[in-house]
């Protein structure tokens, strides 16, 4: 009957597991603490990307929440309006999809891709939004346009 050797493998062998081991180990304590996924940050505009704005009215619909590239951009209450800039608000490079959405319920009112940098206006009312190239003779606010707005919960 032959003999099995008892004192497991040889030495090459044991320091290779031990090296593995050891690498292993490290790899899961650095992994501890870092994020799995890290939240992207937009980044601005290049310098060869010309700089343009969002110009965003909403005369008579509910409050809205303009998203550019799936990111919240600006939240416009019924008879505001704003100014989003690329430079400042972190634009996406185009091409992107703008999206306007109520505030109450997140259902989107409209929704247009931006293919080129250039300056653009949202227009809402009565819950549909219009967008276009810029706003002609800026529509006033009647004074009762957003009394049915503000009494919803």
């Amino acid at each position: 009957m032959r003999r099995q050797n008892q004192r497991g493998p040889s030495g090459g062998a044991r320091s290779r597991a031990a090296v593995i081991l050891v690498a292993l180990v490290a790899l899961s304590a650095g992994a501890c603490g870092a994020t799995p996924y890290p939240t992207p940050t937009p980044a601005p505009p290049s310098p060869s990307t010309p700089a343009y704005t969002v110009h965003v009215l909403n005369v008579s619909g509910p409050a809205v929440e303009v998203l550019a590239g799936g990111r919240t951009v600006a939240t416009v209450p019924c008879g505001g309006g704003t100014d989003i800039r690329s430079a400042e608000a972190g634009l996406p490079p185009t091409p992107y999809e703008v999206v306007v959405r109520r505030t109450d319920d997140g259902s989107a009112l409209g929704r247009t891709n931006v293919i080129a940098p250039a300056d653009m206006a949202v227009q809402v009312r009565d819950a549909t939004v219009a967008f276009g190239q810029a706003f002609t003779g800026g529509p006033s606010v009647a004074p009762d346009a957003c009394a049915r707005w503000s009494q919803q919960p």
